[in-house]
């Protein structure tokens, strides 16, 4: 994930607002589509993640709270961010894991996944920050499954790993995305911006001989 490329909006900005106002502008075409072609989310996939289901909903382990609790750690969120904003991005990882639970990779999927990075580039969070989180997270993740199978030798090891890889995999990659669309959309308009202005079509263009 990128590192240098976040391009932040003011943190003083209303969450709502700014939802209404890229919401609709970081989701390609047909990008569901693409994302279950590109991951192979297919029968396969979805036999391999009900093994992980069944471990994972033992789990005690919260991803917003751990998510958030890393980037506080490591200085990623703001030191200002209120506690309404608090509030919000674990609500939206609650919501946002119910359906990762019951393996809802559709549209409502993308939709919470998409609220969440936005409120993410909204705080001026970094990407690499956020990837290192999913990391630390992972690795509780891939205990919490070696635990189980130690425990009832009959649940597939491979079969969950490669389940809990992918899901990942696409939760990292659909993230990416929103940065990546966000930071296109908000150089075209300052490129649109600067050409409306004169900055551009006036610049000089050389000498004619």
């Amino acid at each position: 994930m990128s590192q240098h490329a976040d391009i932040a909006q003011p943190a003083s900005l209303d969450f709502g607002l700014f939802l209404r106002s890229y919401k609709h502008k970081i989701r390609p075409e047909g990008q569901l589509e693409c994302v279950q072609a590109a991951f192979r989310l297919d029968a396969e996939f979805f036999a391999q993640f009900a093994i992980f289901q069944k471990i994972f909903r033992r789990s005690k382990i919260n991803w917003g709270d751990e998510i958030v609790l890393n980037l506080q750690r490591k200085g990623a969120l703001p030191k200002d961010i209120s506690t309404d904003d608090m509030f919000r991005i674990i609500s939206l990882y609650n919501k946002h894991m119910r359906l990762f639970r019951i393996g809802r990779f559709d549209e409502h999927y993308l939709d919470s996944i998409e609220d969440i990075a936005l409120f993410f580039i909204l705080h001026d969070v970094k990407s690499i920050w956020i990837a290192g989180a999913y990391r630390e997270l992972s690795v509780q993740l891939i205990d919490l499954i070696m635990v189980e199978v130690g425990k009832a030798k009959d649940i597939p090891l491979a079969h969950s790993m490669k389940a809990l890889s992918l899901a990942l995999t696409v939760e990292l990659n659909q993230i990416q995305r929103v940065f990546t669309m966000y930071e296109r959309d908000v150089s075209e308009s300052l490129v649109k911006d600067l050409s409306y202005g004169g900055m551009l079509t006036g610049m000089p263009t050389g000498r004619k001989t």
